[in-house]
């Protein structure tokens, strides 16, 4: 009984606690390589509100394909948050400023609604962002408008559903119009497992790119996008602490582009290690056999990561 009061004490204090998370990401193609190191501190201000900060210090790097010469670029993307909870409501404000893609400073908005305990509805909107990925659209000042819808629920238990609606602006030269994208994507999962944890599910992503009216011509595209994609997705997950600090995740999917009529698989590997309360980190390695761009080729990333809870 002792124990378990102090796991829980260990709980509460956890919840209000500041927290430090950091670490460095990289993915890469045959032609192009994303590296990120970044770092998030955040605190809580009262019971109801919380401050974050939020750095990410990327390096673009692609190699000379076609017409395009090499790139090889730094971006800063510096981003502060204020959470403000009431009740089953979380809404939030963000700003800051990037550069290396441009400069700018954007402006993002959200919120978290609990309808029931089973239940969550989310929302955000996100101005003025800059639109690095894939790499090739860092030499032309981009950037990008996002607004979605998100639908969280878990029900018997064991299963849960997830479905997304997103809408996306993309900008060259600083505000000039270079299309739109939607994208619709919807989850199922089941909990097969709880020791070790087992996750089996099933998704779908559809998703359309138009081009604005001065680059219907692709000739004319100086960044590529698929114009139209149907994933289907069955993917299976396994979690299990080997020791009571060490874990280990195993997860592997099968995709099928309908549009494209390819196949497609994923893997992914994870370490984690915990010391105590406070401490957390994990090393994670995936790769997918199709980079879904369209250059083509695989696509494959390295993440480390460390949390702290002072």
């Amino acid at each position: 009984e002792n124990r378990q009061a102090l796991r829980m004490v260990h709980s509460i204090l956890g919840q209000k606690s500041p927290i430090f998370m950091g670490g460095y990401r990289i993915q890469s193609t045959e032609v192009e390589r994303l590296s990120k190191v970044f770092a998030h501190q955040q605190v809580y201000l009262s019971n109801q509100s919380r401050l974050s900060f939020h750095l990410d210090w990327i390096t673009a790097d692609r190699q000379a394909v076609r017409d395009d010469p090499r790139l090889a670029e730094t971006i800063i993307d510096l981003r502060t948050r204020l959470d403000y909870s009431r009740g089953n409501l979380t809404t939030w404000l963000a700003s800051g400023f990037f550069r290396g893609v441009g400069d700018g400073i954007p402006l993002m908005a959200g919120f978290d609604y609990r309808l029931k305990e089973n239940l969550i509805v989310k929302g955000d909107l996100q101005m003025l962002r800059p639109w690095y990925d894939p790499v090739q659209a860092v030499p032309y000042q981009s950037t990008y408008n996002r607004g979605s819808l998100s639908l969280e629920t878990y029900f018997a238990q064991s299963w849960g559903f997830y479905f997304n609606l997103s809408q996306w602006y993309y900008s060259i030269y600083s505000g000039q119009d270079y299309g739109s994208r939607q994208i619709i994507s919807a989850i199922v999962s089941r909990r097969l497992a709880d020791r070790p944890e087992i996750y089996l599910s099933a998704s779908a992503v559809t998703s359309w790119f138009a081009y604005a009216d001065k680059y219907q011509d692709s000739d004319t595209r100086p960044i590529h996008m698929l114009d139209r994609e149907m994933v289907l997705v069955a993917s299976l997950r396994f979690k299990h602490w080997l020791t009571d600090h060490i874990s280990l995740t195993l997860a592997t999917e099968g995709r099928r582009d309908i549009v494209r009529a390819l196949f497609s698989w994923y893997i992914l590997s994870g370490l984690g290690v915990r010391i105590g309360k406070w401490v957390e980190a994990d090393i994670v390695y995936d790769r997918s056999s199709e980079a879904r761009t369209v250059l083509g080729g695989t696509l494959q990333s390295f993440t480390a990561n460390i949390k702290v809870t002072f």
